[in-house]
C-alpha cells in the first residue's frame, strides 16, 4: 500500500456515524479476474483524513459497472449490521 501515491484518491463518506458522515479518502485497484462474468475483484484502500499514513485495505467483489461511491455506501452499511448484531446479542444474553 505504500506504493499508492498522492494521485487517484476520491473523498467519500461511507455513511453516517454517531457524529455525522464518516469521510475518508478512497482508492481502488483491480485484482485478478474472478470466475463469474461481469464481476470484478478490487483492492479497496481507505486513507484517514486525520492521518494520511493510516490506511486500511479490503478486497471487494462487485459488478463490473459498480462505481466507487456505491461500493463505499454498501461497505458503510457494514457498521449498521454489526451494531444490530451486538444489540441483539445483548438483548438475549449472548454477550456474556
Amino acid at each position: 500500500m505504500a506504493a499508492l501515491g498522492a494521485e487517484g484518491w476520491c473523498r467519500l463518506s461511507a455513511g453516517d456515524g454517531a457524529k455525522g458522515p464518516r469521510w475518508d479518502d478512497w482508492q481502488w485497484l483491480p485484482l485478478a479476474a474472478p470466475l463469474p462474468p461481469d464481476w470484478r475483484r478490487w483492492l479497496w484502500v481507505r486513507r484517514s483524513l486525520s492521518d494520511p499514513t493510516a490506511r486500511t485495505a479490503y478486497v471487494v467483489f462487485a459488478p463490473h459497472a459498480a462505481v466507487l461511491a456505491t461500493v463505499g455506501q454498501v461497505a458503510g452499511s457494514r457498521w449498521t449490521v454489526e451494531r444490530c448484531f451486538e444489540e441483539a446479542k445483548g438483548e438475549v444474553g449472548l454477550d456474556q
